[in-house]
Protein backbone atom coordinates (compact mmCIF):
# COMPACT_ATOMS: atom_id res chain seq x y z
CA UNK A 1 0.00 0.00 0.00
CA UNK A 2 2.81 2.39 0.87
CA UNK A 3 4.61 1.59 -2.40
CA UNK A 4 1.50 2.40 -4.41
CA UNK A 5 1.03 5.69 -2.59
CA UNK A 6 4.67 6.64 -3.11
CA UNK A 7 4.41 5.77 -6.80
CA UNK A 8 1.29 7.93 -7.20
CA UNK A 9 2.97 10.86 -5.44
CA UNK A 10 6.07 10.57 -7.63
CA UNK A 11 3.92 10.35 -10.74
CA UNK A 12 1.95 13.41 -9.66
CA UNK A 13 5.16 15.38 -9.22
CA UNK A 14 6.67 14.22 -12.50
CA UNK A 15 3.59 14.64 -14.71
CA UNK A 16 2.69 18.32 -14.97
CA UNK A 17 -0.89 19.29 -14.27
CA UNK A 18 -3.13 19.72 -17.25
CA UNK A 19 -1.47 16.83 -19.08
CA UNK A 20 -3.59 13.82 -19.71
CA UNK A 21 -2.10 10.36 -19.81
CA UNK A 22 -3.84 7.96 -22.17
CA UNK A 23 -4.33 4.48 -20.86
CA UNK A 24 -3.47 1.64 -23.18
CA UNK A 25 -5.32 -1.60 -22.76
CA UNK A 26 -4.30 -5.05 -23.87
CA UNK A 27 -6.93 -5.03 -26.61
CA UNK A 28 -5.44 -1.82 -27.99
CA UNK A 29 -2.01 -3.46 -28.18
CA UNK A 30 -3.42 -6.57 -29.84
CA UNK A 31 -5.36 -4.47 -32.33
CA UNK A 32 -2.34 -2.37 -33.21
CA UNK A 33 -0.14 -5.45 -33.55
CA UNK A 34 -2.53 -7.17 -35.94
CA UNK A 35 -3.43 -4.10 -37.96
CA UNK A 36 0.04 -2.74 -38.46
CA UNK A 37 0.47 -1.92 -42.08
CA UNK A 38 3.94 -1.50 -43.35
CA UNK A 39 4.54 0.71 -46.28
CA UNK A 40 7.24 -0.73 -48.48
CA UNK A 41 9.35 2.08 -49.75
CA UNK A 42 11.00 1.39 -53.06
CA UNK A 43 14.70 0.88 -52.59
CA UNK A 44 16.92 3.27 -54.42
CA UNK A 45 19.28 1.34 -56.67
CA UNK A 46 22.90 1.65 -55.69
CA UNK A 47 25.20 3.68 -57.84
CA UNK A 48 28.31 2.11 -59.31
CA UNK A 49 30.66 3.64 -56.71
CA UNK A 50 28.28 2.55 -53.94
CA UNK A 51 28.22 -1.00 -55.29
CA UNK A 52 32.02 -1.04 -55.40
CA UNK A 53 32.27 0.33 -51.85
CA UNK A 54 29.77 -2.25 -50.57
CA UNK A 55 31.62 -5.09 -52.29
CA UNK A 56 34.92 -3.88 -50.85
CA UNK A 57 33.47 -3.58 -47.35
CA UNK A 58 31.91 -7.05 -47.50
CA UNK A 59 35.08 -8.67 -48.84
CA UNK A 60 37.24 -6.96 -46.23
CA UNK A 61 34.89 -8.24 -43.53
CA UNK A 62 35.22 -11.80 -44.84
CA UNK A 63 38.99 -11.45 -45.04
CA UNK A 64 39.11 -10.14 -41.45
CA UNK A 65 36.99 -13.06 -40.21
CA UNK A 66 39.30 -15.52 -41.94
CA UNK A 67 42.34 -13.84 -40.37
CA UNK A 68 40.75 -14.16 -36.96
CA UNK A 69 40.03 -17.80 -37.64
CA UNK A 70 43.65 -18.33 -38.77
CA UNK A 71 44.95 -16.78 -35.55
CA UNK A 72 42.68 -18.98 -33.44
CA UNK A 73 43.76 -22.06 -35.36
CA UNK A 74 47.40 -21.07 -34.90
CA UNK A 75 46.88 -20.85 -31.15
CA UNK A 76 45.28 -24.30 -31.21
CA UNK A 77 48.17 -25.71 -33.25
CA UNK A 78 50.70 -24.23 -30.81
CA UNK A 79 48.88 -25.72 -27.82
CA UNK A 80 48.58 -29.15 -29.43
CA UNK A 81 52.21 -29.12 -30.55
CA UNK A 82 53.23 -28.39 -26.96
CA UNK A 83 51.29 -31.49 -25.90
CA UNK A 84 53.08 -33.67 -28.43
CA UNK A 85 50.44 -33.85 -31.16
CA UNK A 86 51.77 -33.98 -34.75
CA UNK A 87 50.70 -30.65 -36.26
CA UNK A 88 53.09 -30.36 -39.23
CA UNK A 89 50.45 -30.99 -41.92
CA UNK A 90 47.99 -28.66 -40.23
CA UNK A 91 50.64 -25.95 -39.96
CA UNK A 92 51.48 -26.32 -43.66
CA UNK A 93 47.83 -25.90 -44.62
CA UNK A 94 47.45 -22.95 -42.25
CA UNK A 95 50.48 -21.27 -43.81
CA UNK A 96 48.95 -21.80 -47.27
CA UNK A 97 45.71 -20.27 -46.01
CA UNK A 98 47.58 -17.26 -44.67
CA UNK A 99 49.36 -16.84 -48.02
CA UNK A 100 45.97 -16.87 -49.77
CA UNK A 101 44.67 -14.26 -47.34
CA UNK A 102 47.71 -12.08 -48.06
CA UNK A 103 46.98 -12.43 -51.78
CA UNK A 104 43.36 -11.44 -51.24
CA UNK A 105 44.42 -8.42 -49.15
CA UNK A 106 46.81 -7.29 -51.87
CA UNK A 107 44.06 -7.65 -54.47
CA UNK A 108 41.61 -5.82 -52.19
CA UNK A 109 44.04 -2.93 -51.90
CA UNK A 110 44.34 -2.82 -55.69
CA UNK A 111 40.55 -3.02 -55.99
CA UNK A 112 40.21 -0.05 -53.65
CA UNK A 113 42.39 2.06 -55.95
CA UNK A 114 40.08 1.51 -58.93
CA UNK A 115 37.90 4.57 -59.42
CA UNK A 116 34.43 4.25 -60.85
CA UNK A 117 31.81 6.81 -61.79
CA UNK A 118 28.15 6.44 -62.62
CA UNK A 119 28.59 7.60 -66.18
CA UNK A 120 30.96 4.74 -67.06
CA UNK A 121 29.84 2.25 -69.68
CA UNK A 122 30.16 -1.51 -69.26
CA UNK A 123 33.23 -1.47 -71.50
CA UNK A 124 34.89 1.19 -69.36
CA UNK A 125 34.11 -0.76 -66.21
CA UNK A 126 35.62 -3.87 -67.81
CA UNK A 127 38.74 -1.93 -68.81
CA UNK A 128 39.07 -0.66 -65.24
CA UNK A 129 39.49 -4.30 -64.20
CA UNK A 130 36.73 -4.46 -61.62
CA UNK A 131 35.42 -7.89 -62.54
CA UNK A 132 38.88 -9.39 -62.86
CA UNK A 133 39.91 -7.97 -59.48
CA UNK A 134 36.75 -9.27 -57.82
CA UNK A 135 37.32 -12.71 -59.30
CA UNK A 136 40.92 -12.77 -58.03
CA UNK A 137 39.80 -11.72 -54.55
CA UNK A 138 37.01 -14.27 -54.41
CA UNK A 139 39.28 -17.06 -55.66
CA UNK A 140 41.92 -16.21 -53.06
CA UNK A 141 39.29 -16.21 -50.29
CA UNK A 142 37.91 -19.56 -51.49
CA UNK A 143 41.43 -20.98 -51.51
CA UNK A 144 42.03 -19.66 -47.99
CA UNK A 145 38.80 -21.28 -46.85
CA UNK A 146 39.78 -24.61 -48.39
CA UNK A 147 43.18 -24.54 -46.70
CA UNK A 148 41.60 -23.62 -43.35
CA UNK A 149 39.22 -26.56 -43.57
CA UNK A 150 42.05 -28.89 -44.53
CA UNK A 151 44.15 -27.56 -41.64
CA UNK A 152 41.37 -28.31 -39.18
CA UNK A 153 40.89 -31.76 -40.68
CA UNK A 154 44.60 -32.44 -40.26
CA UNK A 155 44.44 -31.24 -36.65
CA UNK A 156 41.52 -33.53 -35.96
CA UNK A 157 43.38 -36.46 -37.50
CA UNK A 158 46.48 -35.67 -35.47
CA UNK A 159 44.50 -35.50 -32.23
CA UNK A 160 42.68 -38.74 -33.06
CA UNK A 161 45.95 -40.56 -33.77
CA UNK A 162 47.53 -39.25 -30.57
CA UNK A 163 44.60 -40.23 -28.35
CA UNK A 164 44.24 -43.68 -29.91
CA UNK A 165 47.87 -44.62 -29.20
Amino acid sequence: MKKTLIFILIAALVIPTGTSVAQVTGSDLAASATSSTSVALPEKPLTLPEKKAKAETDLRAVEAKFRLFVSRTQITIDRLAAKGVDTKAAQTELDASLASLDTSKTNLDLFAKISLTDDMTDEQVEKAGVKAALTKIQDALKEARTHLITSLTELKTGVTLTTSQ
